[in-house]
Parts: C-alpha cells; sequence; structure tokens
C-alpha cells in the first residue's frame, strides 16, 4: 500500500510520480525540519529531514488514534493524534483530503489506525511543529500495528548504522528503538470494539 509509488496522468500529461511513504517512529518525525526546496517549481515535492538524514516527503504510520477533534476555521478540518511507541503524531484532513477527513471525523477512539500523508512542517517563533497532512486513513487491527513497530525498527536500526549523526545522536535513537522494541513485546490493551 503505502511502499509502492503511484502514477498518476490523469491532470497533467507529464508522468506524475508519487514519492514513497517512509515509515518512521513518532519520536524521530518530531524533530525531522523543513529542507529547502533547491528551485521555483510550484510542483517540486516538500521534503522534512529528520536527525538521522532521512529525507521525508511522504510517510505512512500506525499507532493508537487517542484523540479525533474537528478544528474547523471555516472549512472542515480535523485533527488526530496517533500514538506509537516513541510518541504521538498529529494529523489533519480537510477539504483537499474529504476520504481521510471522514475517516477521522467517524473514528470511535480509540482505534488503532494506519496513516499515509505528507509531512508538513511549520515554524512559531524559534520552534518548528511537525504533522501529517493524510491521505489515506484506515481502522487496522493489533497485529497489524506490531508488524508496523517491527518493521520500523528494523528500518530505523538501517538508518542508525547508516546515519552522519553524531555518536550521541546515535545512541539516542537507539534507545528510543529499545522503547519501542519492549512496547510490542509487551501484552498490549486492544482499544473497544465498534458497537
Amino acid at each position: 500500500m503505502a511502499e509502492n509509488a503511484n502514477t498518476n496522468t490523469s491532470s497533467n500529461p507529464q508522468k506524475f510520480e508519487r514519492e514513497t511513504a517512509k515509515r518512521v517512529f513518532a519520536h524521530e518525525f518530531k524533530g525531522a525540519v523543513p529542507v529547502e526546496k533547491l528551485g521555483n517549481d510550484q510542483f517540486e515535492p516538500a521534503y522534512v529531514q529528520t536527525a538521522l538524514g532521512e529525507k521525508i516527503n511522504r510517510v505512512f504510520v500506525v499507532g493508537v488514534a487517542t484523540e479525533a477533534e474537528d478544528v474547523s476555521n471555516g472549512e472542515v478540518m480535523m485533527r488526530m493524534r496517533v500514538a506509537d511507541p516513541t510518541g504521538v503524531f498529529i494529523v489533519y484532513a480537510g477539504q483537499y483530503q474529504p476520504e481521510a477527513r471522514d475517516a477521522i471525523m467517524n473514528l470511535r477512539v480509540p482505534a488503532f489506525v494506519a496513516v499515509v500523508g505528507k509531512a508538513h512542517t511549520y515554524a512559531k517563533g524559534e520552534q518548528v511543529y511537525t504533522s501529517i497532512r493524510a491521505e489515506n486513513v484506515n481502522v487496522v487491527d493489533e497485529k497489524t500495528r506490531d508488524r508496523w513497530v517491527k518493521e520500523t525498527i528494523e528500518i530505523t536500526r538501517e538508518r542508525i548504522k547508516n546515519s552522519k549523526a553524531s555518536d550521541d545522536t546515535k545512541k539516542s535513537y537507539e534507545g528510543m528503538v529499545e522503547t519501542a522494541q519492549k512496547a510490542v513485546s509487551a501484552n498490549s490493551t486492544t482499544p473497544p470494539a465498534e458497537k
């Protein structure tokens, strides 16, 4: 689903390939910073870069939706908090993501969810905040979440190994991976079933 590139040629005669959605834990994503665009092309993808050096345009995350709320200011805009073993993702969906927006609007929390979306940042003073602009939101089960955590652990370990980050930064992220490993190994509580 999220690991494959999609091709869209419907409105543009040039071939458009969607960026591959990358797996990343909330802790690593939270520390990402925007990457400056090199050109003036309005269609050039926007990226964020994590402390481990991963450049991300789209993300694939799975966790527990702990909150979903309407944060509209004129147009319908939904916000959802999705927790993984390392932290929380903030996810938005509005008028340009109607399917994702409706999925969040109809979600009964807590629930395990899978989200594919665009990495987004905004700055407020010196502080940079990260969020995900949802393209797809799907309810999943605990096994899917556990599989995502295990696969993301392996991907993150590879990122740590290949990173040019400082030894202290690498050690910090190794600790994050250990936290995720312990969480997935422990007996999790399943959210209540839909009534």
